[in-house]
């Protein structure tokens, strides 16, 4: 059984392999969240830009979890910048330059990054260690892909468990997959004196026990499999004299 599902995501080729993005913003820089893209100190993308503001103007919170980072940026159409656009967010206000900031790339360990003057460190995303600046994308079809595919940690996973591990943590598909598949776990792990499965007690009984009367069994009696041959002449006489 999976404990930990397997996960597809959209990694475009045509993206800046300066720049990689697995996912762009919900929103654009200039149509719709009016950020600059041209005053972020080099190296500067123009496809990528940043902010340490809300849109009402109050500065970021310096100090969170990397699940609420990654939910506040989203929160407005936004997102966090990965480790090589932090530049992005340089001298975007707050006096958050000297601050760690959290970051959307992953450390091997599972944990992420927060960067602060190009200083980084790896840091729990579970842990009160960093700071929001949030970046977003010109939605241009060099740069942004037109969707992204199945996140498969979003569709099986709860939202703060997918976030921990790098999905969007929003519940984009609902939790009805999400609770099913919690269920299913805990019925295959589960048990019972006789050593019976709990997943057979609960599922495999019942209906094989509505279909043929028997726990366990299913009986078809219909003709499964009906077939007819008809040798070649002279394989039918060969056949003839081996039996003689």
């Amino acid at each position: 059984w999976i404990q930990h599902p397997f996960y597809i995501m959209y990694s475009p080729t045509s993206f800046s392999e300066r720049w990689p993005n697995s996912t762009c913003s919900d929103k654009s820089c200039d149509d719709e969240l009016s950020w600059m893209t041209l005053d972020a100190p080099y190296p500067d993308s123009l496809d990528v830009c940043g902010t340490s503001y809300f849109p009402n103007g109050t500065c970021l919170p310096t100090l969170v979890t990397y699940p609420e980072a990654k939910a506040t940026c989203e929160g407005y159409g936004a997102r966090l910048c990965s480790l090589t656009e932090m530049n992005e967010v340089r001298n975007t206000g707050c006096m958050m330059n000297n601050i760690y900031s959290w970051t959307s790339s992953a450390c091997a360990d599972g944990s992420f990054y927060t960067e602060m003057m190009a200083s980084s460190k790896c840091v729990p995303a579970a842990d009160l260690g960093g700071a929001v600046r949030c970046c977003a994308d010109v939605h241009s079809s060099d740069h942004c892909p037109p969707a992204e595919l199945l996140d498969f940690r979003d569709l099986f996973l709860p939202a703060e468990e997918s976030a921990a591990l790098g999905g969007k943590g929003t519940e984009p598909y609902g939790n009805i997959i999400s609770s099913a598949y919690k269920t299913a776990q805990e019925w295959i792990s589960e048990v019972d004196a006789n050593g019976k499965v709990g997943f057979n007690s609960r599922v495999i009984d019942p209906v094989t026990t509505a279909l043929s009367g028997e726990a366990g069994v299913i009986r078809e009696t219909s003709q499964l499999l009906s077939f007819s041959f008809s040798p070649a002449e002279g394989i039918g006489r060969s056949l003839e004299e081996a039996g003689d």
